[in-house]
């Protein structure tokens, strides 16, 4: 599975393995590895982005802000 992550302004891209995440990980999983990749504080990143499971790749990006 391969992870898009769009964080701050920019796109990065991660395979599980090198997230040293199982095939199909969990939320908690998911967050937590991408906190550490992106050495910031988990729970900022659960306030701040939306999670899109696909087959293929999950899609980590910005909440929609409207108005």
């Amino acid at each position: 599975m391969v992870v898009h992550v769009r964080w701050q302004g920019r796109s990065y891209e991660w395979t599980n393995e090198e997230l040293a995440l199982p095939e199909r990980p969990d939320e908690e999983e998911l967050f937590t590895a991408l906190a550490q990749k992106l050495e910031t504080d988990v729970n900022l990143l659960k306030g701040e982005l939306v999670v899109d499971w696909g087959e293929e790749a999950v899609v980590l990006r910005p909440k929609a802000v409207f108005g």
